[in-house]
């Protein structure tokens, strides 16, 4: 229900078109509704608009497109070759009309039991042989009505077939091939007359057809009385329809031109002027009512042809003025047909470009789009590596500063270690020193006691010599230097300091307060400065007074503090 609504709505609108000085307020309708819906809307407006048709029809196809509808896309081929067709231009038509076709051939390829495809294809060969007779191509009409026939074979439909062999004859007669023609046209005849009453009301029309072109064709190979017998009932049976419905528009057409077919056979095929002239004017008599100017234009003409004939001048002038009026009506309407098909093509390729840039602008946001979004996710990529990078460098440099820091902190230990055993190394070394004094002193003692008691000179000699030689021992000093670059070796930066706050120290002082850092007691750093205890103590105040302390400082914590 919604949607009769909304096709009805739509109906509405498009009669009220032409009241709008663009299209904007079309398309704005148009685009609420859905595809199905807008082909409606496409088909009514065919005939009425065919320039807001096309664009209106494009725009669909691109929507069906984008959502990959392929029998919706080939739809929508039918109804912009309709487009085409009704304004004259063929060779677009069948364009999209084969594209169409293709699309059908391959969906049934998937789905080969799909009856709306069939319909479909069967539709749109026959558009494409109908507009291969108008465009005068009857070879590829007559392919095309050959493919259609052996479809509508397999499908059993014989009222088609019927119409389908009486399109065949058709092309036959176009192609000269009379006999043909008539055959197909009694093989159509013979289905119509089996199934006559269960015609419809395009089969009854289609049907009259049949029987004014047959009595036509009978008329071209002097079958007299087969086309006398043609048109009357054709006649009888068009008049018999037109009792229920006296201004159907088909059927007057219809009985127009079988009056004037009629009237064409009495005059030169039977020669008989006067039934010529009753059939003349029944058919002016509907040419009068309802117009039709094409089939007026030709019954104008063949009446100015017969009383000029006749030497009636005056009524020959009458129908040369109708017959004139026609042409130039028929004539006006071919070219206001040529202007609206070149407004169409005008607005279509207006829309055309106007949609190219719309689609230029949305491609080129979409690539800006495209290229801001990877730039993005490239600078958040570099910004995410160079976190990471700088998280990694700064735990490498807090894992190196660690790793230092126990390097520094293993290497005070060794050194502490180092200190430790060069400061134990130079106690043993002041123990050793003191050791080999006392016994050197007591070696010595007993060296003069044997000197005093001795009595020949060669013993004499042989002790002397042996005092000398300890005396020496005493005054070497090799073994107290050695010491003494140990104790600066120690104290390298002590020296340093303490030469830097008391630059008038002497070398001697600065061994003996590197000596007091290195913990040595005044008993050890006698040993090795070869003075005694209380020497070493003199030595000490004095170096207390050279650096100014009170009697109450720590004269050892003073000199560690430095």
């Amino acid at each position: 229900m919604k949607k009769k609504s909304l096709i009805i709505f739509l109906l509405f609108f498009v009669e009220i078109i032409p009241l709008f000085s663009n299209t904007d307020s079309i398309f704005k309708i148009f685009d609420s509704t859905n595809i199905k819906d807008k082909c409606k809307l496409i088909d009514s407006l065919i005939s009425y608009d065919p320039s807001e048709a096309l664009i209106l029809a494009h725009k669909v196809k691109i929507e069906a497109e984008q959502r990959c509808d392929n029998e919706q896309i080939a739809y929508i081929y039918e109804q912009i070759s309709s487009i085409y067709i009704e304004n004259s231009e063929y060779s677009k038509a069948l364009t999209f009309l084969e594209k169409a076709k293709n699309l059908y051939n391959n969906l049934l390829n998937k789905n080969p039991f799909n009856i709306n495809l069939k319909k479909s294809k069967a539709r749109c060969i026959n558009n494409i042989g109908a507009i291969y007779f108008k465009i005068g191509k009857f070879k590829e009409a007559h392919k095309y009505i050959n493919m259609r026939i052996n479809m509508s074979l397999n499908n059993k439909d014989s009222v088609k077939i019927a119409f389908l062999y009486t399109n065949l004859a058709v092309v036959h007669n176009k192609l000269g091939n009379l006999d043909s023609s008539l055959y197909y046209n009694r093989k159509s005849l013979k289905i119509l007359d089996a199934n006559k009453e269960n015609l419809d009301k395009n089969s009854k029309n289609s049907y009259l057809l049949l029987l004014n072109n047959y009595g036509t064709l009978c008329d071209r190979v002097n079958f007299k009385d087969s086309a006398l017998y043609f048109y009357n009932k054709a006649e009888k049976l068009c008049k018999k329809y037109l009792k229920k419905d006296k201004k159907h528009l088909v059927l007057n057409k219809m009985l127009l031109s079988i009056y004037y077919n009629k009237a064409l056979f009495y005059q030169k095929t039977l020669k008989n002027k006067k039934q010529y002239f009753e059939y003349m004017s029944l058919a002016e008599d509907i040419v009068n009512k309802y117009g039709f100017i094409e089939i007026a234009e030709k019954v104008y003409s063949s009446l100015n042809s017969s009383y000029k004939e006749s030497n009636d001048f005056k009524n020959a002038y009458i129908y040369l003025n109708k017959y004139l009026i026609c042409h130039d009506s028929i004539k006006a309407k071919q070219n206001i047909k040529q202007i609206s098909k070149l407004e169409m093509q005008i607005k279509f390729d207006k829309w055309k470009a106007s949609n190219r840039i719309q689609r230029n602008k949305e491609k080129s946001k979409y690539i800006i789009s495209i290229i801001l979004l990877i730039s993005i996710i490239i600078i958040v990529a570099l910004l995410f590596l160079w976190q990471r990078m700088k998280s990694k460098s700064d735990r490498l440099k807090k894992d190196s500063l660690l790793l230092e820091h126990k390097i520094l902190k293993n290497q005070g230990k060794i050194k502490e270690k180092e200190l430790e055993f060069q400061k134990n190394e130079l106690k043993n070394f002041a123990l050793h020193i003191s050791l080999r004094d006392k016994y050197f002193n007591k070696l010595k003692l007993n060296l003069k006691k044997l000197k005093k008691n001795s009595v020949s000179d060669k013993d004499l000699k042989v002790i002397n010599e042996s005092l000398n030689i300890v005396y020496h021992s005493f005054e070497e000093s090799s073994n107290r230097e050695k010491i003494f670059l140990q104790v600066q070796k120690l104290s390298d930066t002590f020296y340093y300091k303490l030469k830097e706050k008391f630059p008038d120290l002497k070398k001697k002082d600065l061994n003996l307060a590197a000596m007091i850092r290195l913990e040595l007691s005044s008993k050890e750093i006698g040993h090795i400065l070869n003075i005694s205890e209380k020497s070493v103590n003199n030595y000490k105040y004095r170096l207390k007074c050279k650096f100014n302390l009170s009697s109450k400082e720590n004269f050892k914590n003073f000199i560690e503090n430095i």
